[in-house]
């Protein structure tokens, strides 16, 4: 009658419940849906406003000669080429002239070299042209001087005449620079010579300063050079920002060669693109003769669009002409506002979304008050029924709960020792153990099993009798110490095999007990059994006897998992299980500990338990020491 009671109440309120606020979000959904999206519209104005502004900015050439985080600057005037800051492009966008010596200055040396063989008089006159005046003589007659040297086997010598050549300074050879050329012929002579040592520090010195930006080259000469590097040292970890640097070389190269592809010879233009799916964005133009790029790399630009929305509370998500993406996420659910490349005259299609849970914050504060005053009263209706079902529920529950628990579990260790009898047995009978011994050893462990089985359904039998008051004790006169050693040799028979010790220590010879041997042995095995389970990481478990003031003490110590101490006052209550063991995966009926608590007091003893987790665990049998008659 209360539950059914309880029920119709229930339905009761919660069909007013869900009429009410119904009713509030259809109110509101349509005002709800106007102020969010008009606030979403409002802050897609203000980000395009705000990226209009830095686009103008990256391409104000007013002071692009002191570029920001992220930002280069280009400069190609006749033949030299500038760049700001140095090395924030990995390669530089058109080659450096170069001067070139006559075709006639060298051709005397040539000839000794190539016509005549004649290697000495080619060395003299090219030491000779090296002490030139002009530059590109010097470095022109210092590499063939080299090449001569090399063809000798002069490796000292021709190692310093590429130092002498690489202290000429920014001159380029062959559109190289006269550094890079000597720096790479020291390689290839220490190749030569076999200086293998020297040779590794050389050409990681030089990997080093080209993609470092200390040497300025075009993308040929770093695809070959490095090509050359990776021959000699293997692999080539590039400098963190590398990825970006040639990002942004990719970018200023790109323009530079559409501008001079440009017949009309346009003054300037701009370009914002994915190079090696990095977002760069180049500005150039033409004025004086000289061409100058303003770039702002990946960083420059996501480090932007980063901070867009955020004093709106929206996210941003940028793609573009063909849907690829630049920044975001994708797909973007619920209201948007959209802004098209075309219409804004940017290089993306904009999105802008609520971030977080403010587009549904507003509508949920008046209906918040109606529904919490709605859910207070279902909680009070609720709260007074549970209290009246909970009462009569209670107990059963627990019953319930305790009874499947144990029948769980005992299942779980009649199955084991069943499984395994039957595996043995068909093994025997399918003719699948041929030799005696192996034929023994099946025996041995199905009468192992056999034994395990025994002792289960003796011990619900106990457990049984022990509740009931059923339970006959045939007392007899032991020796405390045999007694607990017999048990111990049996046990440590048992579980030898699965490479478990059991020690032994007594010093109490002489000391007797009246007790009952089969059941007292028991409550030993079952804690001898429960320190084998709960040790899985140590396998060593050690049995101590003593005694004092006319009492005899069984200590069963291990080092396992141990107990925790909430779990210490209940382990030996009846189906219980500590929650160690429970998240261990150690299976029991949970009714070891109670029949060996009821065992101990029935011989007028008592049982201590001391317990850390992680350390181990030390259970005690404390019986009376029986008197002379």
């Amino acid at each position: 009658m209360v539950l059914t009671l309880f029920l119709c109440l229930m339905c009761v309120c919660a069909s007013a419940l869900v009429w009410l606020g119904w009713k509030v979000v259809e109110q509101d959904s349509t005002v709800e849906t106007q102020r969010v999206q008009g606030r979403l519209e409002s802050a897609a104005d203000r980000i395009v406003a705000a990226l209009d502004r830095s686009l103008q900015q990256t391409g104000d050439f007013a002071d692009a000669r002191k570029p920001g985080p992220g930002e280069a600057f280009v400069v190609i005037s006749g033949g030299s080429v500038e760049i700001l800051p140095p090395g924030a492009l990995a390669f530089s966008p058109a080659q450096s002239s170069e001067a070139t010596p006559g075709p006639d200055v060298f051709r005397e040396a040539e000839e000794f070299e190539f016509d005549q063989h004649d290697l000495e008089k080619a060395e003299a006159t090219y030491r000779r042209l090296a002490g030139s005046k002009p530059a590109e003589v010097r470095a022109g007659a210092l590499v063939r001087l080299g090449r001569v040297l090399r063809r000798q086997r002069r490796w000292p010598e021709a190692l310093k005449t590429y130092d002498e050549l690489g202290k000429i300074g920014s001159l380029s050879l062959a559109s190289m620079p006269a550094i890079l050329v000597a720096r790479a012929a020291r390689c290839s002579v220490l190749e030569e010579s076999g200086q293998q040592q020297a040779l590794q520090h050389e050409a990681r010195a030089l990997w080093a300063d080209l993609t470092g930006g200390r040497l300025v080259v075009s993308r040929p000469t770093l695809d070959t050079y490095s090509d050359e590097l990776r021959r000699w040292i293997g692999s080539l970890p590039p400098p963190p920002d590398w990825d970006e640097r040639l990002a942004v070389a990719k970018a200023a190269a790109t323009a530079w060669r559409a501008w001079r592809a440009d017949e009309r010879g346009a003054a300037g233009g701009r370009r914002f693109d994915l190079f090696d799916g990095s977002p760069v964005s180049v500005c150039w133009s033409s004025r004086d003769g000289a061409w100058q790029a303003r770039l702002a790399g990946p960083s420059f630009w996501r480090r932007l669009w980063a901070g867009l929305g955020h004093d709106s509370g929206t996210t941003v998500r940028l793609t573009g002409e063909h849907g690829e993406l630049f920044f975001g996420t994708s797909p973007i659910k619920g209201p948007t506002a959209f802004r098209a490349a075309a219409m804004t005259g940017l290089p993306w299609n904009l999105t802008v979304a609520p971030a977080g849970d403010w587009a549904r914050s507003a509508a949920s504060g008046a209906r918040r008050r109606l529904i919490v005053a709605g859910f207070i009263v279902f909680a009070l209706l609720l709260a007074a029924g549970s209290y009246f079902i909970a009462r009569s529920m209670v107990r059963e529950l627990a019953v319930a709960r305790l009874q499947s628990a144990f029948v769980s579990a005992v299942s779980h260790e009649f199955r084991t020792p069943l499984t395994s009898i039957r595996q043995l047995a068909e093994m025997l009978a399918r003719g699948r153990v041929d030799l005696e011994e192996q034929k023994q050893r099946v025996y041995e462990l199905m009468m192992a099993e056999s034994d395990r089985l025994r002792r289960l359904v003796e011990s619900l039998l106990d457990f049984g009798r022990m509740q009931s008051g059923a339970y006959q004790f045939r007392f007899e006169s032991l020796d405390g110490q045999e007694w607990a050693q017999a048990v111990v040799e049996q046990f440590g028979e048992t579980v030898r095999t699965a490479g478990y010790v059991v020690e032994f220590a007594g010093a109490v010879n002489g000391a007797h007990i009246h007790a009952d041997r089969e059941a007292l042995a028991g409550a030993l095995w079952n804690l001898l059994d429960n320190a084998v389970k709960h040790s899985p990481d140590h396998k060593s478990v050690r049995v101590e006897v003593g005694s004092a003031e006319g009492k005899v003490e069984f200590r069963v110590i291990d080092r396992g998992i141990g107990i925790a101490s909430e779990d210490l006052k209940h382990v030996f209550e009846r189906f219980y299980r500590g929650g160690n063991a429970t998240q261990a995966g150690i299976k029991g009926a949970g009714i070891g500990l109670t029949i060996v608590r009821e065992i101990v007091r029935a011989h007028g003893g008592e049982v201590r338990l001391e317990s850390t987790p992680g350390v181990g665990s030390v259970f005690s049998l404390i019986l009376p020491v029986q008197e002379e008659s």
